[in-house]
């Protein structure tokens, strides 16, 4: 069976919502889970000048929204249905001396506001759910062109005490520590939303717990084309029974520090301990929950698998 794969990216102007359709050459997206690193992706492009200087592409600048889908089809005559792989702004652009007329756009995903996101006082919440604390700590504008709505945002994650001292977090600080204390069950993400016209509307940050239930949509079939490669390991190296956290010093410079374990591990596995240290954590409860997320993420083996695919772009991160 052919597969015919199509692509094309949508440079937006945020103000004006100008389109631009440059020629993609070659992409290469990535974004991952848990928070670590803002999703990001390397786009080449065509110049429109034979000289090729990042100048001769006028209409594409720093911040632009980009916007680059793919269409999967089994005969010419199908109609394109576009599906997002990366949603973004454009961050840097570089071009080499060469007869190479190609310019290479460097983008960032709509949660790098988070990034450059410094919260400027200080907060204690105590037994507050997540979602709330989000939303307080979000107040102000504090992500930028990122809207937090309790409709995108689950509710249930309860934080005992959580601490934020003013210039030395950032909103993607938050973020990261939320995921963690979640025992890495539930994940942090942005929801563009774009008008009839195809303009950038809103962009929603979501909130939201892994599915408990496995998908068939993107089911592995062995000796069917589509499956170029599988492994898997069971991995049992970082299994961890006991978890220990210390977080910063009081104005006696006393450390803060809690743990947590779990008996049923324990008497599996034996006493396997881990120390983690959080200069930002302000409480020994807080301490105590985040070792709480900790072990419950570390307490058993896991399996980890590499698979590739041929084209499957509505697959997900959290999927």
């Amino acid at each position: 069976m052919i597969r015919i794969i199509d692509c094309r990216l949508i440079i937006e102007k945020y103000d004006t919502h100008e389109k631009y359709y440059p020629k993609v050459v070659s992409f290469d997206c990535i974004d991952e889970y848990p928070l670590s690193n803002v999703p990001q992706a390397t786009i080449a492009i065509t110049s429109n000048n034979s000289l090729g200087s990042p100048e001769s592409v006028s209409h594409v600048e720093f911040d632009d929204i980009v916007r680059l889908q793919i269409s999967l089809r089994n005969h010419y005559n199908e109609k394109h249905v576009w599906i997002d792989l990366f949603e973004g702004r454009i961050q840097n652009q570089s071009k080499s001396l060469s007869r190479d007329t190609n310019i290479e756009l460097s983008c960032v995903g709509h949660l790098y506001e988070a990034y450059y996101a410094l919260l400027d006082s200080d907060h204690t919440f105590t037994n507050q759910d997540a979602r709330v604390i989000m939303q307080t700590l979000s107040g102000g504008g504090k992500l930028g062109r990122i809207t937090y709505s309790a409709t995108y945002a689950e509710s249930g994650l309860i934080i005992p005490e959580y601490n934020v001292e003013a210039k030395h977090v950032y909103m993607s600080d938050v973020f990261s520590d939320m995921e963690k204390m979640s025992g890495y069950k539930r994940i942090i993400d942005v929801l563009p939303v774009y008008t009839t016209s195809g303009n950038l509307n809103t962009c929603y940050l979501r909130w939201f717990s892994f599915p408990t239930v496995p998908s068939s949509v993107y089911k592995i079939i062995e000796g069917t084309p589509r499956l170029i490669s599988a492994s898997f390991d069971i991995v049992g190296e970082d299994v961890r029974t006991f978890r220990y956290v210390n977080g910063g010093t009081d104005a006696d410079g006393v450390q803060y520090s809690g743990y947590a374990t779990n008996a049923a591990a324990v008497s599996k596995y034996g006493n396997r301990y881990a120390v983690d240290t959080f200069g930002w954590v302000k409480s020994n409860t807080a301490c105590v929950s985040i070792a709480a997320g900790l072990v419950e993420d570390s307490k058993l083996p896991y399996v980890v698998g590499q698979v590739e695919l041929e084209g499957t772009p509505d697959a997900k991160k959290g999927d």
